[in-house]
């Protein structure tokens, strides 16, 4: 029985390769699914590098990136430092202890600090302590109460909900979990459930407006799909990897509209969208990316892949740059990996830390400048994992804490990273 799952054949495979490469769940139904279980594990462990387009990735580069600073006329400071991570997952255990204080302090130095929370955090029910990789997930409070300033304040000024874990704990769970962000004073956005969904969320900073829409490509449990009292930001037909429409994706249209009509000086996407352990983003992933830039999104966050995919610059007008300062581009991170994690590779462990500069002086463009790239990884020790530690990486310098075994991991899941993410990349935009 074991080998016919792992011999299972996936409908769709790209000529030359290999049957875990091309097997994707996301979308599926469980019974469907379960078949493709062995050749997904494989996937996880192995990765997939079959995606064929992967040469035309337009990376933007420019030295000399001036970092915030304030004016030495009038001493004021017309920059706001943005940070997103990737996904904040259920971690096991050491909830309270895990966050080293070299990272704590690199997080606490961003104006805006925004991730992905890709687990409900339902206080009334028990945190999963046994498996590894558990398939429903509820975190202990403690998870986000790491990620708080010396006054008790979280870090965190919002996490979008809109993934495929968000109803994992039922919609009840999910009611939880928005009461508990909303008493920690986190936004949650890109899912309700009592209350009506904004279509997006506004932050302000120094006088920077940033409005941000979340989406997800489903959930786990499509069927809450269905229930009234669930209100959730989707892209339909985006996940199904053989059976899928046309992606429809009018709620990111009226979102960049509505931020653009109110007068947001930055518009910004998180989308839960692509395929787990691929490290570059499909065709039709790249094609909305396309698309959402050309609609006016001046910044797009990925998530769901669980690994570090390539950062990608587009002309909103394709053929239209020239050398003057009102060029608009878009800025797209197709993934960021994991933020807080218990996967066991490497690669999974790894993360990106997405660091934008926003320049906003009177009478001049608003500039966003993508900061040099920052990691982070979770390392964990003990016995039976009991000990975990999330870590601030720099490629060339091994943290004392990982020996050189692991550190060898580490530089050959950095050496994996595709698409060369740029030290500096520039937008300016009228």
């Amino acid at each position: 029985m074991l080998l016919g799952t792992a011999c299972m054949r996936y409908p769709v495979k790209p000529e030359g390769a290999k049957n875990y490469e091309a097997v994707r769940i996301e979308g599926l139904p469980l019974r469907q699914s379960v078949k493709y279980g062995i050749p997904y594990w494989i996937k996880y462990f192995k990765k997939s590098h079959f995606n064929s387009d992967t040469a035309s990735f337009q990376t933007y580069r420019q030295a000399g990136l001036h970092q915030c600073s304030s004016d030495s006329m009038t001493g004021l400071r017309h920059c706001s430092h943005l940070l997103f991570t990737g996904d904040v997952m259920w971690i096991r255990n050491n909830w309270s202890g895990f966050l080293s204080p070299a990272l704590h302090h690199h997080l606490a130095q961003a104006d805006l600090l925004f991730g992905n929370l890709e687990t409900p955090i339902v206080p009334t029910k028990p945190a999963k302590h046994f498996w590894p990789d558990y398939a429903r997930y509820n975190a202990s409070p403690d998870l986000l109460r790491s990620f708080t300033d010396s006054s008790g304040a979280s870090l965190f000024a919002g996490l979008s909900l809109a993934n495929n874990h968000a109803t994992d704990m039922g919609i009840d769970g999910l009611t939880a979990t928005l009461a508990f962000l909303q008493a920690q004073n986190i936004v949650p956005m890109g899912a309700a459930t009592t209350d009506s969904l904004l279509l997006y969320h506004r932050f302000e900073h120094q006088g920077l407006r940033m409005g941000i829409h979340a989406s997800s490509w489903g959930l786990n449990a499509p069927a809450d799909l269905q229930n009234p009292a669930l209100k959730i930001h989707t892209l339909p037909g985006l996940a199904y990897p053989y059976a899928a429409g046309a992606v429809r994706y009018d709620s990111c249209l009226r979102a960049i509209s509505q931020m653009r009509q109110d007068g947001m000086d930055v518009v910004v996407l998180m989308l839960h969208w692509g395929y787990e352990y691929e490290y570059y983003p499909d065709s039709n992933i790249r094609q909305l990316a396309r698309a959402l830039s050309a609609a006016g999104a001046d910044l797009i966050v990925g998530a769901h892949s669980h690994v570090i995919q390539p950062m990608e610059y587009l002309l909103k007008s394709p053929g239209k740059e020239s050398a003057s300062t009102s060029a608009a581009h878009t800025l797209v991170y197709y993934s960021l990996g994991n933020f807080t994690t218990t996967m066991f590779t490497a690669a999974c462990r790894l993360g990106l830390l997405t660091e934008i500069a926003v320049v906003k002086k009177p009478g001049e463009d608003i500039r966003l400048e993508a900061l040099p790239p920052t990691y982070v990884y979770n390392h964990i020790r003990g016995l039976a994992g009991r000990k975990r530690e999330l870590l601030l990486i720099e490629p060339n310098h091994r943290p004392s804490q990982l020996s050189q075994r692991e550190w060898r991991r580490v530089q050959k899941a950095l050496r994996s990273i595709p698409g060369a993410v740029p030290a500096v990349s520039t937008k300016n935009r009228t």
